[in-house]
């Protein structure tokens, strides 16, 4: 009986250590294929022809300072608009266009407006969204006078090339 089980137990311990060789063997097997496939395909990315990117040659973009397309805004018209409220209010609006079929890809902008008669500087929002005619109010204006803006498309990070529109108000 003691015969048997000292077997038995040997047995079980011998099966225990196989099993184990065989256990460190796949891992290695799985570590190797886990480390490899990374590699393997770094290595074929990097061997892929890429054209070398030059920077100075992306002006395609209209917000981004270097942008060298066509004009990006237009004026539509100007006039003023009479507020009724306590007291009266009357403001110039200066509409304008932003031809956003030059974008690259469709997305939400504001622009950038420096008045360059008052000197400040202002965001103005599409109004509603997705429309292209926007408009600056101006609070002092005079009949008569031409009124220069400083216009630049803006993605909340970056502004693009300013471009200069004028108006007249009548």
């Amino acid at each position: 009986m003691t015969m048997m089980k000292h077997a038995a137990g040997s047995g079980q311990q011998a099966a225990g250590t196989g099993h184990r060789a065989v256990d460190d063997g796949s891992r290695r097997i799985r570590l190797a294929r886990y480390c490899l496939l990374p590699a393997a395909c770094c290595l074929l990315l990097a061997s892929c022809y890429k054209d070398d990117l030059d920077p100075a040659a992306l002006t395609n973009n209209p917000f981004d300072p270097g942008y060298n397309g066509p004009a990006i805004f237009t004026f539509d018209t100007t006039y003023v608009e009479v507020l009724t409220t306590f007291p009266l209010i009357q403001r110039q609006v200066f509409q304008f266009h932003v031809n956003s079929g030059l974008f690259l890809a469709e997305q939400a902008y504001s622009v950038r407006v420096h008045d360059q008669v008052s000197g400040t500087t202002s965001m103005v929002e599409q109004l509603p969204a997705g429309s292209d005619v926007l408009r600056y109010y101006r609070l002092e204006f005079t009949h008569g006078q031409e009124y220069c803006m400083g216009l630049a498309l803006s993605n909340n990070t970056h502004d693009g090339r300013t471009e200069t529109v004028c108006g007249f108000l009548p």
